[in-house]
């Protein structure tokens, strides 16, 4: 025998998500849009200086759109970890990496950002 809920009633929804997919913290917010201003400032030194590549623009046109993805559906923990990790790298390169492949892969966090609020709508 097979049990079934009465009609109209709804089992409450259970939290199935991840950490890493789970709404981000204020502090992961934070540390996200200081990241961001720290690269929009690195952005800016490198233009002064005519020393800015087109990576270096894909990025900062990259940036401008994090925004308007937080506006649309706001930055999972994961996502907000990631930027602000990776956004402290462009900053600041360490010694093994290039600012232009840390970039690369902002830029591919980003992208990645933008196609989960795709599948989001496209799903909802």
């Amino acid at each position: 025998m097979s049990q079934q809920r009465p009609p109209g009633r709804r089992r409450a929804h259970e939290e199935t998500e991840s950490p890493g997919t789970a709404p981000a913290s204020f502090a992961d917010l934070a540390a996200m849009w200081r990241s961001i201003s720290h690269a929009h400032a690195a952005l800016e030194d490198l233009r002064r200086q005519f020393l800015n590549t087109a990576v270096d623009d894909r990025l900062a046109e990259h940036l401008s759109l994090v925004p308007v993805l937080h506006d649309g559906a706001s930055a999972s923990e994961g996502e907000a970890q990631e930027l602000a990790y990776l956004l402290g790298l462009y900053a600041e390169p360490p010694p093994d990496a290039t600012r232009e492949e840390v970039a690369h892969a902002v830029n591919a966090a980003i992208r990645r950002m933008a196609a989960r609020r795709s599948s989001v709508l496209q799903s909802g």
